[in-house]
């Protein structure tokens, strides 16, 4: 693997060897490398990168896949796998990361930040699942084999009932 590559013919090379990539999301984000290495944006833009690393940032993955997204340099679903595919990949985990059938996933849709979702699984059958969307307030919670609804809700948070 080549870990923050510090050019871009070292990143080059490595892809050509078939060696994966990891660049760091503060790279990303801050648009260069803190010390004066390769781009990020700019490996990402090249095709180099397989998967962004938090580094120091956890919080930066998400804002560094839509910003790479936001600024061309990616399409959204290629931005977002480098984040999940194609770290998932790199850490030789590949039975995640990716939304196929047969593979183990964790998911979430919506605006970006403007809600939070849970889904109980029991032996990986979901069970309950609850949407709650922070910038309404609206709620959408359902139980497996019963009527859905979605309602206006004054409380943002939820708390699992035994």
């Amino acid at each position: 693997m080549a870990e923050f590559p510090t050019t871009v013919a070292a990143a080059k090379a490595a892809y050509e060897h078939g060696m994966p990539t990891v660049m760091g999301a503060p790279n990303v984000l801050r648009g260069n490398s803190h010390n004066g290495n390769a781009s990020g944006r700019e490996l990402v833009g090249r095709g180099l990168v397989t998967a962004l690393a938090s580094d120091y940032l956890p919080s930066g993955l998400l804002s560094a896949a839509l910003l790479l997204a936001e600024e061309g340099l990616a399409p959204l679903p290629a931005a977002v796998g480098l984040v999940t595919g194609g770290a998932a990949a790199v850490a030789g985990l590949p039975d995640r990361g990716r939304l196929e059938e047969g593979l183990r996933a964790n998911a979430a849709s919506g605006v970006p930040l403007s809600a939070f979702a849970g889904v109980i699984a029991v032996d990986g059958v979901p069970t309950e699942a609850l949407t709650s969307w922070l910038d309404t307030g609206r709620c959408w919670h359902t139980v497996a084999g019963q009527p859905s609804r979605t309602a206006r809700a004054a409380v943002r948070s939820w708390t699992a009932r035994r």
